[in-house]
């Protein structure tokens, strides 16, 4: 009878639902790590760690789909796609999130090559920079960017450090992060020289926002967000890729 018993009630929890989730589909830029580290079958990275840590304990569950930084508006439009990671283009139809990171974008030369201290100066010198870089810092930015023959956007972050190595170009723009982590690898692989690099002007980086196409997906990364700042996994989350917090004041 004890028997009987435990089979029907083992029966009836294996029948009974348990609570499910919604997929969502969240794109994010590739080449970007530590914020994004594209890991089959699983996605790691600061960022993809904030974004799944926020909604954890919600009725969604995020996918991540990794395109190249510059196909990240065009690819918003993709119907199964219900947000993107960052969004600095407004005209999408959509909701922000809070702020919940922010880079370190600067012009990045050889440490006894730092010759750029302001925007300005970027007419004078080879420069690399990230795809879409021309429109993400300012009008004077995207003025100079134009006139200058020797400005020139690669996806290939990697591609940008061995040009910055080989002294093939003066300056790269990147965030110091990524370049320091690919620098790591570029090392341990034997395929550049070890060197040191600087951040020889920081641009004013703005904290970046998730964006999606469900205002009830916004609020729930919310309300996520404020959860695990407030615990401290935050803040645990950044130390454990070598940032530091940068939403802080």
């Amino acid at each position: 009878m004890d028997k009987l018993f435990t089979i029907l009630i083992s029966s009836f929890l294996a029948a009974t639902p348990v609570h499910a989730t919604e997929i969502i589909k969240i794109l994010e830029g590739d080449n970007i790590e530590p914020y994004a580290i594209k890991n089959n079958p699983i996605s790691q990275g600061a960022e993809v760690d904030i974004i799944k840590a926020a909604f954890r304990d919600s009725d969604f569950t995020p996918v991540f789909v990794f395109v190249p930084l510059a196909r990240v508006t065009i690819n918003f439009d993709w119907p199964d796609i219900a947000g993107s990671a960052r969004m600095t283009e407004v005209g999408k139809k959509g909701f922000f999130t809070n702020d919940y990171i922010r880079y370190r974008a600067c012009f990045i030369t050889l440490d006894e090559r730092r010759s750029i201290q302001e925007i300005a100066d970027m007419a004078n010198y080879s420069i690399v920079a990230f795809q879409g870089a021309s429109v993400s810092f300012g009008e004077q930015f995207f003025a100079v960017t134009r006139q200058s023959p020797r400005y020139q956007e690669l996806n290939d972050q990697v591609a940008q450090l061995e040009m910055l190595m080989a002294q093939r170009t003066d300056a790269i723009v990147a965030d110091q992060y990524i370049a320091q982590y690919k620098l790591a690898e570029l090392t341990q692989r034997g395929r550049v020289k070890s060197g040191k690099i600087s951040c020889s002007y920081e641009f004013k980086n703005s904290p970046y926002r998730a964006f999606f196409k469900n205002k009830a997906v916004a609020d729930t990364f919310n309300s996520g967000l404020a959860k695990i700042i407030q615990s401290g996994e935050y803040e645990q989350i950044l130390k454990r890729y070598g940032l530091k917090n940068r939403l802080q004041p």
